[in-house]
């Protein structure tokens, strides 16, 4: 074989690889996660996110909306005031919202894994992180549906 061909060949086995790679990802097989993403714990704070609805996924929207009329000339001042308090708002339920994110994850880590005993921060952030990411581009894909007990 010579050197071009054996080039060839080898990119060809990466490229399956990286496709049985990017195809075990989608599905959440624990092999091959990413190793943030690895771990009961995780599934469990996966899972918690994507059964319920989080403001965080809806803020990009309300923010493009608010960019939108503050920056649109000739609109009345009123409207750029509103969408100036829209700004506050967003900030205030976001916030708000993962706050309560933060505490139903950390009871329900305390409940189904009690042995774990570390601080649930690094938890609490990974959900919020994934909360205020649009369902459909979450990796690992989701497992349960929206409004489904975990």
């Amino acid at each position: 074989m010579t050197r071009k061909e054996a080039y060839a060949r080898q990119r060809g086995k990466a490229k399956e690889g990286r496709a049985d790679t990017k195809a075990g990802m989608k599905s959440g097989d624990e092999r091959y996660v990413l190793p943030r993403d690895r771990g009961p714990v995780r599934a469990l704070v996966r899972d918690i996110v994507d059964s319920r609805r989080n403001a965080g996924s809806y803020a990009f929207a309300v923010a493009m909306l608010i960019v939108v009329l503050s920056y649109t000339p000739n609109l009345p001042p009123v409207v750029k005031l509103a969408a100036s308090y829209l700004t506050l708002g967003l900030i205030l339920v976001v916030t708000t919202d993962g706050l309560v994110l933060s505490r139903v994850i950390k009871r329900g880590i305390h409940q189904r894994f009690p042995e774990e005993t570390g601080p649930t921060f690094r938890h609490s952030m990974y959900g919020n992180t994934r909360a205020i990411t649009f369902r459909r581009l979450r990796q690992p894909k989701p497992r349960v549906k929206l409004g489904e007990p975990v």
